[in-house]
């Protein structure tokens, strides 16, 4: 599962849709946003581990932080 990741993650198409999306939000954390604040974000991140299946689906966010998934519906922030 790493090596898909690892291949993704410096490939010319993920560079690219990383920027694109990071302007699109203006580069704000979206979470934050969501709480009417205005932080700036610095990781954009898959909503959804990447596996072979979804491996073209950007389902992604920008946040400030990293989070990770504490179950299908709950995000907890790692500090």
């Amino acid at each position: 599962m790493r090596s898909i990741d690892e291949k993704f993650y410096k490939s010319t198409a993920w560079e690219k849709c990383r920027l694109a999306y990071v302007q699109s939000v203006n580069g704000l954390c979206e979470r934050c946003k969501a709480k009417g604040l205005i932080v700036a974000g610095k990781i954009v991140h898959h909503k959804e581990h990447l596996n072979k299946e979804n491996l073209n689906v950007y389902k992604i966010w920008i946040l400030h932080q990293k989070l990770k998934k504490q179950n299908k519906k709950q995000w907890i922030l790692l500090s």
